[in-house]
């Protein structure tokens, strides 16, 4: 059985632009302040309190940065990891039905409670919904719909096409 296997980074512009400008705003402050001694404001925050408040911008670029879905399909179970979140292995024996679907917009990340169950999704509007013997629900996003139809193909999965 081969491997199926993708990952996903974001990638959105509209995602990094609000981080980015932050940042950007405080390192414009930070280099005026620090090297050329212009304070900024009529109540200039002292150095190091400049320096730590760069610490959150910093993180969340961090962050953005290092946040990735992986999806691997093989043999026995698909595992899902949204790093540094969660992670998540579903059994291939456990599975009662699988829909690659259009579905609705329902966020980013690990989203929990919607109707598609537990939502594994970093961008884009196709994915492959899971059902289990145990009664649960996933839904993993996904950019690859025609890997993934050749995969459960080539492998004899078998599963409901459900776009439109």
């Amino acid at each position: 059985m081969k491997v199926f296997k993708e990952l996903q980074k974001i990638t959105q512009w509209y995602i990094w632009i609000i981080p980015i400008c932050v940042f950007l705003i405080w390192l414009t402050a930070f280099i005026a302040q620090v090297f050329f001694n212009i304070e900024i404001g009529t109540k200039p925050a002292s150095n190091m309190e400049l320096t730590l408040l760069g610490i959150l911008p910093t993180m969340i670029l961090i962050l953005l940065s290092q946040i990735k879905l992986t999806t691997i399909i093989n043999i026995e179970k698909i595992k899902i990891s949204l790093f540094p979140f969660c992670t998540q292995e579903i059994k291939l024996n456990d599975i009662l039905d699988v829909d690659i679907l259009k579905y609705d917009f329902v966020g980013f990340g690990c989203r929990f409670g919607t109707k598609y169950g537990v939502v594994y999704n970093l961008k884009g509007n196709l994915g492959c919904y899971i059902k289990t013997k145990q009664g649960k629900h996933f839904l993993l996003g996904t950019q690859k719909v025609e890997a993934l139809k050749n995969h459960f193909n080539e492998n004899e999965i078998s599963y409901n096409l459900r776009i439109k």
